[in-house]
């Protein structure tokens, strides 16, 4: 029940969002919701966010991993998928998960797989660092309006595997960019880290494709431009 968002919040977002001329989100998955809840599609404009193609960038030097490394960025949480993402990594033990992020229900951390780690909260730049030294990006979302942290990834030049909850799943070109899975699906999501654990080929084609399918469209600049036409 902790992770459940607060009344007074609901309250006060049901009151923005009565009173806002537009609403600007960024992905469809929010639209949708909002479509639900009875806001007029006219006051509803998608605008996915930019990324940092800067800051995320792949390191084409490095060295390959002895171990396969996944990495897992946010929130460590029932609503992040942090569960089912545990019990897929019990089942690959060949593979090493990183994981990353402040801890919004500590007992998912207890008894964690032999080759899991949970690093802490780090900052922006470390972040960006851990990412060029993996190898596959994950995000097991139940829910998720956007989860920039998939397109970081993607600007890192690493294959990524988000559920169909996460918006940032519609930038993703499936079989291409990486792979999308039903949310709460253990066993597909297994199934697509096991198919990319088991292929750099396809692992460097599908990082460097995410790459550049954003350095053509969605930097912070473009998504600026974006929303001043909108507005």
């Amino acid at each position: 029940s902790h992770e459940l968002v607060p009344d007074r919040v609901a309250r006060r977002v049901e009151q923005e969002l009565s009173l806002a001329d537009l609403v600007l989100v960024p992905s469809r998955f929010v639209a949708n919701q909002l479509l639900e809840r009875g806001l007029p599609r006219t006051r509803v404009a998608v605008i996915p966010y930019g990324v940092d193609l800067g800051a995320f960038s792949p390191d084409t030097d490095r060295p390959p991993n002895l171990r396969v490394r996944i990495v897992y960025v946010g929130q460590i949480s029932h609503r992040k998928g942090i569960p089912v993402l545990l019990r897929a990594a019990r089942g690959l033990p060949d593979v090493d998960f990183v994981l990353t992020g402040p801890v919004v229900t500590p007992s998912l951390l207890r008894g964690l797989p032999p080759n899991a780690r949970w690093m802490g909260p780090l900052p922006h730049d470390d972040v960006a660092a851990l990412m060029r030294g993996a190898d596959i990006f994950v995000l097991p979302s139940f829910e998720d309006s956007y989860g920039l942290v998939a397109l970081e990834a993607m600007a890192s030049g690493l294959p990524v595997v988000v559920t169909d909850h996460v918006g940032a799943s519609e930038a993703i070109e499936p079989g291409i960019t990486g792979f999308v899975v039903p949310a709460g699906d253990q066993t597909a999501l297994a199934a697509a880290l096991r198919h990319l654990a088991d292929d750099p080929d396809l692992r460097s084609r599908m990082g460097a494709t995410g790459r550049s399918r954003l350095a053509r469209g969605q930097s912070w600049g473009q998504y600026a431009t974006q929303v001043l036409s909108v507005i």
